[in-house]
């Protein structure tokens, strides 16, 4: 009898370690899921007639959708702003998942990474920490709660292309045709 105890007792701490994992990255999830704007390290390189140029983001704004009340996945998007360079925005799609506490994002666009964070503080107004790949920091404030989000977008990637930006370049012509993406992602260190 006494060895049943002691079974179900160790069976019963099991269930709630368990339980207890799996509900933390249910509150950080729910957390997570809304809008988010701030520093999250973007940056794009072009090859403009063999001069590479590099170009960082003024701001990043991503909204993380829930798959469904509770959920510890999703879907989202992220709309980057660029105060210089050919482009005055960028805009992707990504799924994203918290699990064992590190959140996970997942884009769609085969030219970007995929972005690892597990060395991060969040909380319903302020989410910030290190990518694990580049140890690079980002900083993300929150603009609205889960329920606010705007509906869904049907792209994977766009981009709205600035008409003025060979002005102030020192070019023989204005060739759109020349102007080559090298590198988009996370910022380089």
């Amino acid at each position: 009898m006494k060895k049943f105890q002691q079974i179900l007792m160790a069976f019963a701490a099991m269930i709630i370690g368990f339980s207890s994992c799996g509900d933390d990255d249910v509150d950080q999830a729910m957390v997570l899921s809304g809008e988010w704007e701030g520093d999250f390290g973007m940056s794009y390189c072009i090859d403009w007639h063999g001069e590479e140029i590099w170009f960082d983001a003024d701001y990043s704004v991503l909204t993380f959708i829930p798959a469904y009340d509770l959920a510890t996945h999703g879907t989202g998007y992220e709309m980057d702003y660029y105060m210089y360079g050919p482009y005055e925005s960028e805009f992707f799609k990504f799924r994203w998942k918290v699990d064992g506490g590190e959140v996970i994002i997942k884009y769609y666009d085969p030219s970007l990474n995929d972005l690892y964070i597990n060395n991060y503080y969040m909380d319903n107004d302020y989410f910030g920490g290190r990518f694990q790949e580049s140890g690079m920091k980002f900083k993300l404030f929150k603009r609205k709660d889960f329920y606010d989000w705007t509906p869904w977008l049907e792209k994977d990637h766009s981009y709205k292309y600035r008409n003025d930006w060979t002005r102030s370049r020192t070019v023989q012509e204005n060739d759109e045709d020349d102007l080559v993406i090298k590198y988009r992602g996370l910022r380089k260190k």
